[in-house]
């Protein structure tokens, strides 16, 4: 029971498959023993009543099964954020999109990511080849499977497509593109996420200022998409202790809402403040939608983007200057 590899460079997208595939297969195989390794060790430590070893000789072990629970989850929430997507796209825009969507290959993880998102996809398929061949249907219900079935395997196609794609050299005198942020205003025309930067420790601000860059070059480091109806295209960057809420807008243009400490997160006040937020930024949607053409509008979110580039630069070292703020009119 091993898992197969291939030679993304080299391999047929039929090999691909099949080993996607496989590994499905095996990762289930997987889970299953270690489950029931888990359910056995718990068994010998309910029947002696305590751990063969000493706290002193667990708690290195413990922190390492946390740090790879908490890995594995932030990987399962990266992969919800980019499924989540795909899942949106339609016959019309799936060619011109899908390359808009997909994690950058600056990102660590890109490869998994692909090759995760492909398993998923497959996995769907099999779910309704299943559904088409054990249930009695319509002619239009077997229509839409099999539509779906058929979308489904040209996503896999294209997703194969593009790691296969060798990134082109950039020139020296080549701007490479980076997505365009869009501020999300108060009720009152303030940005909200300024002021909130300017109530926190200098200390924060260097983390921030990578989760900001993150949306900025699609490596959306620590993606995680909310989830429920009402959070609907929300997500936010995470690092150590910061977190950074935004929303698509466009292929390369994203609205930021706002910023908080990890430390809120699970907080009852947070959430009820969060859900304000969201609120607040439902009222304005449609109306940075119908401005993202508007030049006067932009060059606005340019000179915030300036702004914001300058206060994350503050530091000990470099004290605050204070630098005047264009606000919504």
């Amino acid at each position: 029971m091993e898992f197969m590899t291939v030679n993304l460079n080299t391999a047929t997208e039929e090999e691909l498959i099949s080993c996607l595939e496989k590994n499905i297969t095996t990762a289930k195989e997987y889970r299953q023993q270690i489950a029931k390794l888990k359910q056995l060790k718990n068994n010998l430590l309910s029947e002696k009543g305590l751990s063969s070893l000493s706290q002193q000789e667990s708690l290195p072990i413990q922190q390492a099964e946390r740090n790879n629970n908490q890995e594995n989850q932030e990987f399962e929430e990266e992969i919800d954020y980019y499924y989540a997507l795909i899942n949106r796209l339609n016959y019309e825009n799936i060619k011109t999109e899908i390359d808009k969507i997909l994690p950058s290959k600056e990102n660590v993880h890109y490869e998994k990511i692909m090759l995760r998102l492909q398993a998923e996809l497959l996995k769907s398929i099999k779910e309704a080849k299943d559904y088409l061949h054990s249930e009695r249907l319509n002619d239009n219900d077997i229509k839409d499977l099999n539509d779906e079935i058929s979308f489904k395997e040209q996503i896999i196609k294209l997703l194969i497509s593009h790691m296969k794609q060798v990134n082109p050299p950039i020139s020296i005198n080549k701007k490479v593109l980076e997505n365009s942020l869009i501020f999300v205003p108060t009720i009152s025309g303030r940005i909200r996420v300024f002021d909130e930067i300017d109530s926190m420790p200098l200390e924060y601000y260097d983390e921030l200022k990578g989760l900001f860059l993150s949306i900025k070059n699609a490596t959306f480091k620590g993606v995680k998409r909310f989830q429920g109806d009402y959070y609907s295209g929300i997500s936010e960057v995470r690092g150590k202790l910061m977190r950074v809420v935004f929303t698509r807008l466009n292929s390369t243009t994203y609205a930021v809402l706002t910023t908080f400490a990890k430390k809120f997160d699970s907080s009852s006040a947070y959430r009820s403040s969060l859900d304000s937020i969201v609120q607040s930024y439902r009222q304005v949607e449609n109306q940075l939608f119908s401005n993202l053409d508007n030049p006067d509008f932009l060059a606005l979110q340019e000179h915030y983007q300036k702004v914001l580039e300058e206060k994350l630069s503050i530091s000990k070292e470099n004290p605050k200057v204070k630098q005047k703020v264009i606000y919504y009119e």
